[in-house]
């Protein structure tokens, strides 16, 4: 398992910061799915890329959205927003960056 630090500013001008934590559940090399952990959320995602491009699924909450590349935090948090809290988004987002950046073997999304 591993850890990473969200820092979010939410639209009234708060201030939050709090840990997380990522764990690859499968060995696959082109659809990733992990668990994501933080602020007392817990998510099993599963994310690639298809013909129109790069993707996340919740399937236990039913929801998935686009997403950019694993390090654009911002895009993603936004395009994670309109389907989930800001702060879950907040968690994903960042999850996806330092999982992304995480291991030099990783087949990054495409761009």
């Amino acid at each position: 398992m591993q850890t990473f630090e969200c820092f979010h500013t939410y639209p009234n001008g708060h201030h939050a910061s709090w840990s997380g934590s990522w764990q690859k559940l499968s060995p696959c090399a082109d659809i990733h799915e992990l668990r994501i952990k933080g602020r007392g959320a817990s998510f099993d995602i599963i994310t690639g890329y298809c013909s129109s491009g790069n993707y996340l699924c919740i399937p236990s909450i039913d929801v998935g959205c686009a997403l950019a590349a694993w390090a654009d935090i911002f895009w993603n948090m936004e395009r994670l927003s309109q389907v989930i809290s800001e702060t879950d988004a907040v968690t994903i987002a960042t999850a996806l960056a330092h999982y992304g950046h995480s291991d030099q073997h990783l087949s990054p999304f495409c761009n």
